[in-house]
């Protein structure tokens, strides 16, 4: 069963005051998780939250629909060329934009106590020690290179490139100036691009909310099934989605927020009504109806989130 809260219904839901209403129905408040049942209708930087009840659930999957940074896309010619992804000026905006919107929800679901933690998709514990060491911004090369370029000129002992009118002091002093200007704007572009590579990561790296990490045993399997088909496959897709299933279940959390790529779908027609959304999603079953049927015991419910500028 669905529940659709959007900016511009929010007001109505406030007013009418009916609460959560259901697509198919409401169930009992009973029958639902108390995860389920508090969590926000709300929350800052989010442009929709859906929400499919569970009869009885155990557990509570909130998946935030993201865009991310990609490191390399083999069908990519010029990722090939370079041997990494380059981003676009279109794509360095477009992401950073979203995962900033990605960074309020968290920011907001810890500071409303209903998480402290968060998984972060292909990042592991190791991995996230090598991460800490680095600034994880991504690097505005002409900027830099400009930087390193007035350094240089600056640490020689004569400046052989003066122009006319200028003495060794006077162009020295120029440079001094261009430098902290250069070093400004590095620090503002830095501030302004700093959630590109993840909200999730960057509240981690601020130490403001705990980690959780996904299985990374299925990559290599999962990077050689998208070499050899050229799509998004199972193993990328859905048997990373149980993974994070039995990670969810293993850790005791019952309320777990996954911010993961949108094209991911736990759900499907069956566990979430007939009304769930596939488009612009690739799915080879309904991963949380099959989890169900498996563990009884151990039943997940939904909830998606999409962010601004999804």
């Amino acid at each position: 069963m669905e529940y659709k809260l959007t900016r511009r219904n929010f007001l109505d839901t406030m007013i009418v005051g009916a609460g959560l209403i259901f697509s198919q129905g409401c169930q009992s408040k009973n029958s639902h998780s108390e995860e389920f049942t508090r969590f926000p209708n709300f929350i800052p930087g989010a442009k929709e939250i859906k929400k499919f009840s569970v009869e009885n659930a155990n557990y509570c999957l909130v998946h935030i629909r993201q865009k991310h940074h990609v490191d390399f896309d083999p069908n990519n010619p010029s990722d090939k060329i370079f041997g990494e992804h380059k981003p676009t000026k279109q794509e360095l905006e477009k992401i950073n934009s979203h995962q900033k919107s990605v960074y309020e929800i968290l920011n907001f679901l810890k500071k409303d106590e209903v998480i402290d933690s968060v998984y972060l998709e292909g990042i592991d514990s190791e991995t996230l020690i090598k991460l800490r060491k680095i600034k994880m911004i991504p690097e505005d090369e002409e900027l830099t290179r400009e930087l390193n370029d007035l350094e240089f000129k600056l640490r020689q002992e004569i400046i052989w490139d003066t122009p006319e009118g200028y003495t060794q002091d006077t162009i020295r002093e120029e440079y001094k100036n261009k430098l902290e200007e250069l070093k400004e704007s590095i620090t503002g572009y830095e501030k302004k691009y700093k959630y590109y590579y993840g909200g999730g990561l960057r509240l981690v790296l601020e130490k403001k909310i705990e980690p959780r990490f996904e299985n990374l045993s299925l990559h290599d399997k999962a990077y050689e099934e998208i070499v050899r088909t050229g799509k998004l496959g199972r193993i990328v897709l859905d048997d990373r989605e149980d993974s994070i299933l039995h990670s969810i279940v293993q850790n005791k959390e019952k309320i777990a927020v996954v911010p993961f790529g949108g094209v991911h779908a736990w759900g499907g027609k069956e566990s979430c009504g007939k009304y769930y959304d596939l488009q612009g999603r690739r799915s080879y079953k309904d991963n949380i109806a099959e989890w169900n049927k498996k563990y009884p015991d151990k039943k997940f419910c939904l909830i998606e989130i999409i962010p601004e500028e999804y």
